[in-house]
């Protein structure tokens, strides 16, 4: 694919140096996205006071086995409980997208290895889910290895491992007829010139 103008949206992190107006950014197999951080830090374990990871069940066990819980106790365990069932989705998506992806369409970039980005028409639906945060918008151009996909084909995240990666199909190979155009994807590694940071 030649070059196109499409649009980033960034969060400010680690990366923020490389996202400013002018600089070109070299995006390999080697990149690693914050979404590859996320699935490879993905743990059952919690932090305690003093920084050590501990199972979260011995912790919940050790609080229950007391008789009782404060109100605000049980709400820190559901609220531990609920970030890892919500990673543990997180991982099993990303796992399953990506096993497919080097099974079948090897050539296709990877989505733990790419920059996410998305057409004129996805900005207002990406700022509605993504929220304004810390969230910034690029105006960029793109070259390279460009994959178009569709947000609304990734499979529900409630399947087995089984039936999600059989249904990975639909991301890897998009039917644009059947999804709404304003949650397009773009899948992008190569190089990627920062264009205009765009106030939202």
């Amino acid at each position: 694919m030649g070059k196109i103008e499409l649009y980033h949206f960034h969060k400010n992190t680690k990366y923020n140096e490389m996202w400013q107006e002018g600089k070109m950014i070299l995006v390999s197999d080697n990149f690693k996205n914050n979404l590859y951080h996320k699935v490879n830090n993905f743990t059952t374990a919690i932090p305690v006071n003093n920084g050590e990871l501990i199972n979260y069940f011995q912790v919940a066990e050790q609080y229950l086995l007391n008789g009782f819980v404060d109100p605000e106790t049980m709400m820190q365990l559901l609220a531990h409980s609920y970030k890892i069932a919500y990673d543990a989705l997180i991982f099993k998506r990303e796992q399953a997208l990506e096993n497919y992806r080097l099974q079948h369409c090897k050539h296709l970039p990877s989505r733990l290895h790419s920059v996410y980005l998305t057409d004129e028409k996805g900005i207002e639906t990406w700022i509605d889910k993504l929220g304004t945060d810390d969230l910034s918008l690029f105006r960029v151009e793109a070259e390279g290895n460009i994959f178009k996909t569709n947000e609304q084909l990734i499979p529900e995240e409630e399947l087995t491992y089984e039936k999600f990666l059989e249904q990975a199909y639909r991301y890897w190979n998009p039917n644009f007829k059947k999804v709404p155009v304003n949650t397009n994807e773009y899948l992008a590694q190569g190089k990627i010139l920062v264009k205009e940071k765009i106030k939202i």
